[in-house]
């Protein structure tokens, strides 16, 4: 941002609220707000301001609550001033046009953020964690942008180098001053700080792998061949008609997606379309994406119907399929010629509950040990 510029943005959510908040950051900030409220005095610092909003033609557009910050003061380090509107969408509108009017340029998108970073006030996983904080899905994915907020990484970071540069002082005295005297060097060198520090720094890189499971949820996929029960499932699981359920074989031709909370996850499922033998083009493409799918899954519900033969399933999908990630739930036990399914996949475990179509409920799940357990 130059040196000069004073940016603005609607900071709450755009439509219809009781309230809004309009930022502005920048040199002009004490200038406007006695501009726009016709005030004599300077705004008292970090105190709430009950005035009118006076436009440049002299009208009256709302009451609002300024708050200023001075520099230093500020999230941005700048000068910096909150307008807190009603909540009209022309309010805002009529207050933002007003504002450039004067001389305000709209900020860009995460610039406000940004000016905080190039000012000091927050280091670069600090800034990064402003848009996970505002993302979060999940009581988990909150808990950790909260964190990183608050200066978790910038702290681990700052000690990871600080034991690097110790080492790295520690060569060097030995290579500069090999005649002074100095402990005896230990004929294993550093070797084992510095193994430790790339330990470390590995498993601090490794839990970026835990991102999207945090942010976009665990990507749970239901399979299984039609008409098992996948849809009831998913329906059941949501409390909603999310997908269609027949009699029919086959309804579902691609994937369906809902989310749900499971404590502090956030669970995303699909349904997606049946593994069997396609009929059509259609169908096809259908089985395709479930494949796709399955490929950046990070958990399976294989659904079994125990009144048919065990099912046949392509290899792509059983190469991402253990024990770890995978549940096999053996579907209408209670129908007719039900058979137990425990020599299917024996390795993975086993879930047996009450047929979907005739319950359409958890009402029930049994498993291998005869223990039952409500839903």
């Amino acid at each position: 941002m130059p040196a000069n510029d004073t940016i603005v943005a609607l900071s709450s959510p755009a439509g219809e609220s009781a309230i809004a908040l309009i930022r502005l950051s920048g040199p002009a900030c004490a200038e406007l707000a006695l501009a726009i409220t016709q005030r004599v005095k300077p705004l008292k610092k970090r105190f709430a301001h009950f005035a009118n909003y006076i436009d440049l033609q002299g009208v009256q557009i709302d009451e609002c609550v300024f708050t200023f910050f001075a520099e230093g003061q500020s999230f941005t380090g700048e000068a910096m001033l909150e307008i807190a509107p009603h909540g009209n969408p022309l309010i805002v509108q009529k207050i933002l046009t007003d504002l450039m009017a004067r001389g305000c340029r709209p900020a860009e998108p995460g610039e406000f953020t940004r000016t905080a970073f190039m000012n000091g006030r927050m280091d670069l996983s600090q800034a990064e964690a402003v848009s996970d904080l505002i993302r979060a899905r999940s009581d988990r994915s909150l808990e950790v942008a909260q964190r990183q907020l608050h200066g978790s990484v910038g702290r681990k970071m700052s000690e990871l180098t600080e034991r690097l540069l110790s080492v790295m002082a520690h060569l060097e005295a030995y290579i500069d001053f090999p005649e002074e005297d100095l402990p005896g060097e230990d004929q294993a060198g550093p070797a084992s700080e510095l193994r430790q520090l790339i330990e470390e720094i590995r498993d601090l890189i490794e839990t970026q792998r835990y991102s999207a499971l945090l942010h976009e949820g665990i990507k749970t996929l239901i399979i299984g061949e039609p008409n098992v029960g996948k849809s009831s499932l998913i329906n059941a699981l949501t409390g909603a008609d999310r997908s269609i359920v027949s009699d029919i074989p086959g309804p579902t031709r691609d994937y369906i997606s809902a989310f749900m909370m499971v404590g502090p996850w956030r669970i995303e499922i699909l349904d997606t379309a049946g593994l069997h033998e396609a009929g059509d083009a259609i169908e096809q493409l259908g089985i395709d994406h479930t494949i796709e799918q399955a490929e950046t899954a990070d958990f399976f519900l294989l659904v079994l119907d125990v009144t048919a033969p065990c099912p046949t399933l392509p290899d792509a999908l059983l190469q991402r399929m253990t024990p770890a990630n995978t549940l096999v739930i053996e579907n209408k036990i209670d129908l007719p010629g039900a058979a137990e399914r425990s020599d299917f996949l024996p390795a993975l475990q086993h879930v047996r509950i009450l047929c979907w179509s005739a319950k359409a409920s958890l009402s029930c799940v049994k498993y291998g040990n005869s223990q039952s357990m409500p839903v």
